[in-house]
């Protein structure tokens, strides 16, 4: 079964890119094949007890979208409950100053009882220089998605595709987080600046699954789809593409 939003084929921008003007990702996981997503483009699986996959069972926009699964071994291998699927993507570049938008989707289907989290990096993921900027947490084991550093909450929305957003200044040094379109938290971007020279900035971006409601056993996939990091005017300009391609494919269709 597939659930998918109209196909914008302009949009299909399978990497991290480096420009005068700013850093992008722009991710919709259609460019590759079935299966692990390890080495695909820049995303790297982090070794976890499942492998994250591309797959073609729910989409937000093309046929494909990003699938984290947990894992039902007991004991499991790095002593989390139901830790599975684990995957990041570090930015070649650190990015300082300027605006941005952070976003992806999510759909979470009734089955999936542990949590996603989406821990986003002001260091290196890779290198394991986990330096917090944001850590958001969909919990289907508690119905709600959480930001950790504050417990700020909304209710955890399952079975449609919900968009989980984040507008960053990182000269004001704040962010405006939203889940569905409501309002999860605005406030500071990077709330521990101990080093002289510590500037807010973003280097990567660490998807993983684990936890299960107590007492069950740890159930079921969620997937991510369209995946983006943009300069603020760029966002405008990927949202005219989007429509000139809608325009363009419905022209086709009359043709």
């Amino acid at each position: 079964m597939k659930h998918m939003v109209g196909k914008c084929s302009c949009l299909i921008v399978i990497a991290v890119c480096a420009t005068a003007s700013g850093q992008f990702v722009v991710e919709d996981f259609d460019a590759y094949p079935i299966g692990s997503i390890d080495a695909q483009g820049p995303w790297v699986d982090f070794g976890g007890v499942n492998l994250t996959e591309v797959s073609s069972d729910f989409a937000h926009s093309g046929d494909k979208s990003m699938k984290l699964t947990l894992s039902d071994v007991d004991p499991n291998p790095n002593e989390t409950p139901g830790y599975g699927s684990d995957v990041f993507l570090d930015m070649p570049v650190r990015v300082r100053g300027g605006k941005y938008l952070i976003s992806y989707w999510t759909y979470i289907p009734t089955e999936f009882n542990g949590e996603n989290h989406a821990f986003f990096s002001e260091g290196l993921v890779g290198a394991g220089d986990f330096d917090l900027g944001t850590q958001l947490v969909a919990r289907g084991n508690g119905n709600e998605i959480v930001l950790l550093s504050n417990g700020e909450s909304l209710p955890l929305i399952r079975n449609e595709w919900v968009e989980a957003r984040q507008e960053i200044d990182f000269d004001a040094n704040t962010v405006r987080i939203t889940y569905g379109g409501d309002l999860l938290f605005e406030g500071e971007w990077d709330d521990d600046q101990p080093i002289e020279g510590d500037f807010p900035q973003f280097r990567g971006v660490n998807f993983w699954v684990e936890g299960a409601v107590e007492g069950e056993k740890p159930l079921g996939s969620m997937y991510i789809d369209d995946v983006r990091f943009v300069p603020e005017p760029t966002v405008s300009l990927i949202g005219a593409l989007g429509v000139a391609s809608l325009i363009a494919a419905s022209r086709r269709r009359r043709t």
